[in-house]
């Protein structure tokens, strides 16, 4: 009888150590996923319909190197550079005190990204200044706190990466290109602060159209300690494809950053005369973590190890 009691309790300790082995089994083939989580320094839509709010990330205050308000105006749902200025202007917010920029870490990536559309004739010249947009270290410079601001800023100071592009009205010539500022001068729109191209696509034949929406995308990817993967890219519209210029920067300057800058070339035959901006955003996309999921196994290791217990049995 006692004979037959053991036996008759073996079976289930048995029947559970399939169970647990398919458990395993089933854990280890469930393998390891990416887990990340973006964090949103900016997303600017200007929906309270000014740009004097500084409230991060949903609002920045931005401020335009031209003294008449014309030039730069606000309504919901857009910010709109205009006035016919001959030459470049710019606006300029701060997503971090001065203080405290943005650090890269080496796996991460900081995106900038704007939404525009021209909206007036596009000038048949062919000026890669057209527009520019980038991201800085502002690093002991002058922090531009009203409209009029443009001071000629010192070598090292407001570090950082722009993306340009030129905007033929006529295809045949549209390309992008990636600068660096390391030297003296005006923040984005001084062509003397910056180096030559370092990153740029061929010429494309394509063009703008008014009216038509398209998104510009700066990234900057720490790859290692000492480098910088920096691209910049022109979609949208009817363009038939992205257009993207980059470069790797083994010495970089900065690896942190804290300002947001925008610029155009006014109706002058090389540019446009207007511009709607209707979104800014900026975001740190972090390195891709692994993470092995083994719910299915803990929650059964629980269930077994009650049922054991009840039947008498130790692990």
């Amino acid at each position: 009888m006692n004979k037959l009691n053991t036996m008759k309790n073996k079976a289930p300790l048995a029947s559970y150590s399939k169970v647990w082995a398919g458990a395993v089994i089933l854990a280890l083939s469930i393998g390891a996923v990416s887990v990340s989580a973006d964090t949103t320094l900016v997303s600017e839509t200007f929906a309270d319909g000014n740009r004097g709010t500084q409230n991060t990330p949903n609002s920045l205050a931005w401020f335009s190197s031209q003294t008449s308000p014309a030039n730069v105006t606000t309504a919901v749902g857009d910010m709109v550079m205009s006035g016919g200025v001959t030459g470049g202007q710019h606006v300029v917010g701060y997503f971090a005190g001065a203080g405290t920029p943005v650090s890269v870490n080496v796996g991460e990536s900081i995106v900038l990204e704007a939404t525009f559309s021209p909206l007036t004739s596009i000038g048949s010249g062919d000026v890669l200044n057209s527009i520019r947009l980038g991201l800085f270290n502002s690093n002991g410079g002058s922090v531009f706190s009203a409209d009029g601001d443009n001071p000629g800023l010192a070598a090292g100071q407001y570090l950082g990466y722009s993306g340009r592009f030129n905007m033929n009205g006529a295809a045949g010539n549209l390309q992008t290109q990636v600068i660096e500022r390391t030297g003296a001068g005006g923040l984005i729109t001084s062509s003397a602060a910056y180096s030559g191209a370092l990153g740029t696509t061929g010429s494309i034949n394509d063009s703008l159209t008014v009216g038509s929406d398209y998104l510009l995308n700066l990234t900057i990817a720490r790859t290692a300690a000492s480098e910088l993967d920096v691209s910049f890219a022109l979609s949208g519209g009817a363009l038939a494809s992205t257009i993207t210029g980059s470069y790797t920067d083994s010495t970089p300057a900065t690896t942190a950053f804290n300002t947001v800058a925008l610029s155009y070339f006014g109706n002058n035959g090389n540019g446009l005369d207007s511009i709607s901006i209707s979104e800014v955003s900026v975001a740190m996309i972090p390195e891709p973590s692994t993470a092995l999921i083994f719910l299915p196994l803990s929650a059964l290791s629980i269930a077994m190890f009650r049922r054991r217990r009840k039947l008498g049995y130790s692990l």
